[in-house]
């Protein structure tokens, strides 16, 4: 796994939420401040852009209690368009967020690391 603890932490906290939430890895990943809905609880978030808009079909997905005590603490300070998983750029000036396939990468190491049998982020 990640020798750098900022960049496990996020994955980490990337692979509790996605677990929590239910839903596709592309979506988590570029989880942003602004598409959470949190004046109620459960939290409710609408996804724009997704793999069934062509059918004018919404997204939305409630995340509850366990999901955002692992987002809120991400959220503090974080630029409300900004994805929530990243982490610093090395000279810190800039963000660098979790891409899917980075996630995909993560799991199948953490697999490995292990010693189990290797499973995709699809399958959650």
């Amino acid at each position: 796994l990640h020798k750098n603890p900022t960049k496990r932490a996020a994955l980490e906290a990337l692979l509790r939420v996605h677990w929590f939430i239910g839903c596709r890895p592309q979506d988590v990943t570029s989880l942003t401040p602004a598409d959470l809905e949190r004046a109620d609880s459960p939290w409710l978030w609408t996804v724009e852009r997704h793999k069934n808009e062509h059918r004018e079909q919404p997204l939305t997905y409630w995340i509850g209690p366990k999901a955002q005590a692992v987002l809120a603490p991400l959220m503090v300070g974080c630029p409300a368009d900004r994805p929530v998983f990243g982490w610093p750029t090395r000279d810190g000036a800039g963000w660098t967020a979790v891409t899917r396939l980075e996630y995909g990468r993560f799991v199948k190491q953490a697999c490995k690391l292990a010693e189990v049998e290797p499973w995709t982020p699809h399958q959650i």
